[in-house]
């Protein structure tokens, strides 16, 4: 069954008001940021962009397709998959008012960096990253579609492995031991898992 959003006016108005919506945060959040502090180098944020593109445009392909429908109607996998898209949105959202000037979309260390510890940085690293991630799996709720899914969150997921590997790499040579002991006391991404 193709995806209500798809021949739904008021499920497409739904959705399309909540990509609008994360798509001003992030407007936002990029408007705010600029790169000043010693960068590292930063191949992922034009890699990142090109994965976008293309796991969008494979997730429609599917969803509208139909390659691997999701069982069990048409309105919960849009109703839950909005709901992961603002709950993801809203992790992104605090993990970047919580780094405040801090926060960089490009992997910079500032001249008197230091780790921040609180709100969701508490039990993970790159908890911008998880809201991202979640945001996804809303996402690939909404397309209705297990292969659309996949096609959003294994290429995601990969991309933040690696970025994270870089940014961690960056903070430990700029903090040494006390990045090392926020990394002993904290998970990467998931708790418990990654």
């Amino acid at each position: 069954m193709r995806p209500i959003a798809a021949h739904d006016l008021t499920a497409g108005l739904l959705l399309a008001a909540t990509v609008l919506g994360a798509g001003l945060i992030e407007w936002l959040v990029r408007s705010r940021s600029t790169a000043r502090g010693r960068t590292a180098p930063e191949w992922t944020f034009f890699v990142v962009i090109i994965v976008i593109l293309a796991c969008i445009a494979g997730a429609v392909v599917a969803s509208l397709d139909r390659v691997a429908s999701m069982p069990g109607g048409v309105w919960w996998p849009l109703i839950a998959g909005i709901a992961l898209m603002m709950v993801g949105a809203g992790l992104r959202i605090w993990s970047v008012a919580t780094l405040g000037r801090y926060f960089k979309l490009m992997v910079v260390i500032q001249d008197d960096h230091r780790v921040i510890d609180r709100g969701p940085y508490r039990h993970v690293r790159h908890p911008a990253y998880l809201g991202t991630c979640i945001y996804i799996v809303g996402l690939g709720l909404v397309a209705s579609d297990w292969v659309a899914l996949g096609v959003l969150l294994i290429p995601f997921t990969a991309l933040f492995v690696m970025r994270i590997q870089v940014e961690e790499r960056a903070l430990l040579q700029a903090l040494g031991g006390e990045y090392t002991l926020y990394m002993q006391r904290t998970a990467r991404l998931v708790p418990g898992v990654y």
